[in-house]
């Protein structure tokens, strides 16, 4: 417990400093032995807590060299979240849940921002849900569906919330393998994909909004 301690003190140590930007992108970190020194543990703990940073993108380790600092994005921070929720065993609905306001803001940014090639991106995506409904291929429809929202969420051009829903829906996927059976409700789904196409060329967002809201409700009440 002592050794689990002391490398996250490390690991929180450090990262406040690139936080706060006393260290820099590109920035080498002080090696083992001079950590080991500072921080009164063996190179063992610093090696272990060197992993941790780098498991999260936070640094890059080059054997032989040294580890450094890589620039701050929000994936750094969401990177690491996805195996500890899926080893919690987070159910479809709480994913769900989370997914509405996010989803809702991520369809109204997408109508201020959104340019013609993602656009029609996004019909292109719709015709092959279109394809996979007819063809009954269900998984497919599922896979194209996660695409559609996430490139909503491109979109949007904010790169917090496209990551945060890129976590979720990585979640989502993994919940629809797994045990989740859908029943008779792809065709609402595929009529309310073609309204909000329509609201956000038409740039109504308010619409949009609820069109969102209706779609992901539906999942709460189909999926659980």
């Amino acid at each position: 417990m002592r050794h689990k301690n002391l490398c996250d003190m490390i690991v929180e140590d450090i990262k406040k400093d690139i936080i706060s930007g006393e260290l820099k992108p590109g920035d080498k970190i002080s090696g083992e032995y001079d950590l080991a020194k500072k921080y009164e543990v063996s190179r063992f703990t610093v090696r272990e807590a060197m992993k941790k940073l780098d498991s999260t993108g936070l640094i890059t380790i080059k054997h032989g060299i040294g580890s450094f600092v890589n620039e701050i994005t929000p994936e750094s921070f969401m990177k690491p979240l996805l195996p500890v929720l899926v080893m919690s065993n987070i159910d479809i609905q709480e994913i769900c849940e989370a997914r509405l306001p996010l989803e809702v803001q991520s369809i109204s940014l997408c109508i201020d921002r959104i340019n013609d090639e993602k656009l029609s991106e996004m019909k292109e995506i719709y015709k092959k849900m279109e394809r996979a409904l007819s063809e009954k291929d269900i998984n497919k429809y599922n896979e194209l569906d996660i695409q559609f929202h996430l490139l909503l969420a491109k979109a949007s051009e904010n790169r917090v919330l496209f990551e945060m829903l890129s976590t979720l829906q990585d979640m989502l996927r993994e919940q629809l393998k797994r045990d989740v059976k859908v029943p008779d409700s792809l065709e609402r789904s595929i009529k309310r994909h073609k309204l909000m196409i329509e609201a956000i060329e038409n740039k109504e967002k308010e619409l949009a909004k609820q069109l969102m809201t209706l779609h992901i409700n539906d999942s709460i009440d189909y999926l659980v």
